[in-house]
């Protein structure tokens, strides 16, 4: 996998509709052309799986809601996996 030099974790649980529909792949590529994403998916959705696989962002689901601290550390431990010096993470 080949990251940008931004790299953005966005953590989601439940909001696939609504993030699919109010940020198309096209236009969210445009504007955020300079970043990586990541999916940290809390609530296992086959909707922003299928979205980030369609457009290139690298996607990650949890086997079970382990709630916003815990992805927060999810996201921290998969940022120090991947070698990264710093990240953002959004929450969906």
């Amino acid at each position: 996998m080949v990251l940008k030099d931004k790299v953005v974790f966005l953590l989601t649980f439940c909001e696939a509709e609504e993030w699919i529909k109010f940020n198309p792949a096209d236009v969210f590529n445009t504007k955020y052309s300079e970043y990586s994403f990541i999916v940290l998916d809390n609530g296992n959705q086959p909707k922003m799986k299928q979205w980030c696989e369609q457009h290139g962002y690298t996607y990650y689901a949890s086997e079970y809601n382990i709630g916003s601290a815990g992805g927060y550390n999810w996201m921290f431990k998969v940022a120090l996996q991947m070698g990264l010096d710093n990240a953002v993470l959004i929450q969906a």
